[in-house]
Order: C-alpha cells, then structure tokens, then sequence
C-alpha cells in the first residue's frame, strides 16, 4: 500500500495560514477529483441526497440538525470572546502593575507604575468589563440553543440572536485584545507577550461561521420581519375593535 491518490484524484494542502502558530498546527486540505466516478452508495446522503437522474433533494428533519450544529458553534463564541479578552487583559494589567513610566506627581524619583494613570487603568477596566459581560452573554446563548433545541422558542429566533451574538462578540473580542497590546507598548509586539499567538488563532471567529456582514444583515432581517408583523397583528388588533363598537 502506497496511500498515493487514486488516477483523477488530487489532494494537497491550502497552506501555511497567519501568524507563528495559530491554526498552522491544523490541516486544510483541497480534494479535486477529473473524471472519477463515484458510486452513490458511496456518497454521505444522510442529509443531501443525489438521485440516479441527478435530482438533489434535501432531508427537511435532518436539515433543522446540520442547522443547529452550525448555531452550536456561533453561539460558543461569545464565550470563547470573552475568555479571550480576560487573557488579554490579565496579560496587560500585569504589565501595568510592574511598568514604571513617567516622573510622579510627588517630589520623588520614582515614576509612575501604569496602573496609576488614570487613562490608562480606564482602557484595561474596560477590558476586564467587557471580557466579563461577554463571558455571561456566552452562558447566555447556550440556554438559548438549548431551548431552540427543545423547541422551546422558535428557530428563528435563536438564529437571530446567535447571528446578532456572533457579530457583535467577535469584533468586541479583536478589538480589546489589541487594546490591551497596545497598553504593553513595544513588549506587546513580542511573541513572548503571548499577544501574537492569542490575536491570530481569535483573529479567523470574524470569518468561520459566516462572515460579521452576514450575520448583520441576518439579525437585522429578523428584525424587521418581528416590526412588520407586530405592525400587522396592532392593525388587526385595532380594526376588531373598531368592528366590535360598531356592532
């Protein structure tokens, strides 16, 4: 056995990805296939199915699945944000506490810890608030997906919130993790700060999942379609009762 591709069949690797380690430990690789025929009892049709004259059709029940697979992960990633942030901002805070830079305000010849500045604490308190809201948004999603899948409220719902979630989390996630590498100065540059490797394996959440226009445009969907409908219910509402007074 020589695990050299079948006549047709080319595999390869898409390459190196960014950053000194990130996602480079994992493998993302291309299969094409010229002129190979593959049997059908071959083919995974658990939820897609290619009949013998072409036609595709789509599992409707297992379909809801593969969707809630997909909202699985969106809805980690609150979470994952937040716990991304905090690692950042211990990394910063740290920093601070042992960084002297800047003659105090006192007659001595110690500078100041960066701790002590005002606008400088304020940048990392606003990192450590946000690492802590979006780690309780990410509690948050699961119960959500968890009542989605008890179908305990509707599907598009919690599409609508994981979408809106994705979003907003994973531009607040790269946003303070830079912050706070910029609160470290030039160290924060340094592999050995931890930043680098931290910003890059984050940096891909703004992109796996569905792209943040996407999923703007998603929950802002939902949300014109729920006007739109409470709109028409009010309308409803009122014309009865004008009905009912005149009757």
């Amino acid at each position: 056995t020589t695990h050299e591709p079948l006549p047709g069949v080319r595999v390869g690797e898409l390459g190196p990805k960014m950053g000194q380690g990130g996602y480079n430990g994992n493998d993302n690789g291309f299969l094409r296939l010229d002129h190979v025929r593959v049997p059908r009892e071959h083919l995974l049709m658990g939820v897609v199915t290619v009949a013998r004259d072409g036609a595709v059709s789509v599992n409707k029940e297992r379909e809801k699945e593969v969707y809630l697979t997909m909202m699985r992960i969106r809805m980690w990633l609150p979470g994952y944000a937040g716990e991304s942030i905090a690692k950042a901002a211990t990394i910063a805070t740290r920093y601070a506490a042992v960084r002297r830079q800047f003659p105090g305000s006192d007659a001595s010849d110690e500078e100041m810890k960066l701790l002590d500045i005002p606008i400088h604490y304020n940048r990392l308190l606003s990192a450590i608030a946000a690492g802590m809201m979006l780690r309780i948004a990410g509690h948050t999603a699961v119960g959500v997906l968890r009542d989605a899948t008890a179908r305990k409220i509707p599907l598009g719902e919690a599409h609508a919130i994981a979408s809106a979630l994705k979003g907003f989390c994973t531009v607040q996630g790269l946003h303070f993790i830079e912050d706070c590498r910029r609160c470290c100065g030039g160290n924060g540059y340094l592999v050995s700060s931890g930043f680098p490797e931290l910003y890059t394996v984050f940096l891909p959440a703004a992109t796996y999942e569905g792209d943040n226009t996407v999923m703007a445009q998603q929950a802002v969907r939902f949300l014109f379609k729920s006007l739109r409908a409470a709109a028409a219910a009010a309308a409803a509402a009122a014309g009865a009762g004008g009905d009912a007074r005149r009757a």
